[in-house]
């Protein structure tokens, strides 16, 4: 299993992940990762965000500057990494 990516404000190891769109393709989730002083709450990474979200940005989280929405079940297998803290998640898209 690929290790995750490093967290996406200072590459720390990552702990918590959730999608945002993609900026080149809105229908397209990229995955974001964070560690434990950058992530976001439990909810709102169970959401898709938008592609202005800055989060992880440290002057909004545990929040973000987006109005997430709910993310759809996905019916294929995608690859998967797994963090800290033993989560294992969706990995990034190649």
């Amino acid at each position: 299993m690929p290790e995750a990516p490093g967290c996406a404000a200072c590459q720390a190891p990552a702990e918590v992940q959730w999608r945002r769109k993609s900026v080149a393709d809105p229908t397209h989730l990229d995955a974001v990762y964070a560690c434990a002083l950058h992530a976001i709450g439990l909810d709102a990474a169970a959401h898709i965000h938008q592609t202005t979200c800055t989060a992880p940005d440290p002057a909004h989280v545990p929040a973000c500057n987006c109005t997430p929405t709910v993310q759809p079940q996905d019916p294929g297998v995608s690859p998967t990494v797994t963090l800290t803290t033993g989560w294992v998640v969706s990995g990034p898209t190649p």
